[in-house]
């Protein structure tokens, strides 16, 4: 009875309830899979944490660590289960850490030695969540090439400027070279490359940013246009007729073609207005 009351009034936030039930030896807080333990992580609650440690019912373990590195992590409790219950971070804290920006704690975690081996997998995880900090701080001891750009995929596809401009500023990183297996549709695969899937989920700046870059190839990515055409994005179309590399007219205006099959007026009237490129029926 007791342990229900106790539960809903974690749930409901009723903290001065939860503190004096957590005072009786007749309440068990390890009820529920540890639920009130964990919410206690969770939020950060580090004067309940005191109360509840104490009780020898109570184990805490990296599971627990890993809740407390959440959207709330709290560095103080982090530090707290570490060194008063001796709990070793995991790879799943770590992560949790650097995908909830929680850069203090990252921090603190990669000073241990058992996860020496994870900062290539957290590198990934920067990249991807759009941790600029942790992604210029690995630079310097993980290879950005790693499982074929796949960084650079991840900052382009989700739009992280600054991460994509640190790793363009890194000579070891050949913006051409994207992962063979995507994981994804074969369509999605046909963009899994840089600057062609910018085109493709639309980051203008991304692809302002790689058209600048002298190491990108457009000799066999003219499908830049054709792949902006199709999805209509005007103000990236209008960015590649502006390269001189770009051939709109190329495979007989197959951007055009494109264009307007997918009912793009706008696309297709600024094609015409380019004089390389020659009004054609409707069949693509």
């Amino acid at each position: 009875m007791y342990e229900r009351v106790l539960v809903e009034a974690i749930k409901e936030d009723h903290k001065e309830i939860v503190k004096l039930l957590l005072k009786d030896s007749r309440v068990d807080p390890t009820v529920n899979d540890n639920f009130v333990i964990k919410e206690l992580c969770y939020r950060g609650e580090i004067e309940l944490i005191d109360l509840i440690k104490v009780d020898p019912r109570v184990k805490l373990g990296q599971q627990e660590l890993a809740i407390a590195c959440n959207k709330y992590g709290n560095i103080t409790v982090v530090k707290k289960l570490m060194n008063e219950f001796n709990i070793i971070p995991s790879v799943r804290s770590l992560r949790n850490a650097c995908w909830s920006k929680d850069n203090e704690i990252v921090r603190l975690f990669l000073k241990e030695p058992t996860l020496e081996k994870s900062k290539k997998l957290l590198f990934l995880d920067a990249c991807e969540s759009g941790n600029t900090e942790i992604v210029e701080l690995l630079l310097k001891v993980v290879d950005p090439t790693l499982e074929d750009n796949s960084g650079l995929m991840y900052a382009c596809n989700y739009n992280y400027i600054d991460i994509v401009k640190l790793l363009l500023a890194d000579n070891r990183i050949d913006p051409n070279e994207y992962p063979e297996d995507c994981g994804g549709s074969d369509e999605y695969e046909i963009y899994a490359e840089p600057i062609r899937l910018a085109c493709w989920v639309g980051n203008i700046d991304i692809v302002k940013l790689l058209l600048e870059d002298s190491r990108v190839d457009l000799s066999s990515r003219h499908d830049t246009l054709e792949i902006s055409c199709r999805k209509g994005y005007i103000d990236i179309v209008r960015l590649i007729l502006a390269d001189s590399r770009i051939d709109p007219s190329l495979h007989n205006n197959f951007a055009l073609k494109l264009a307007k099959k997918e009912n793009h007026t706008e696309i297709v009237n600024l094609l015409l207005s380019d004089p390389r490129v020659k009004a054609v029926d409707d069949s693509v």
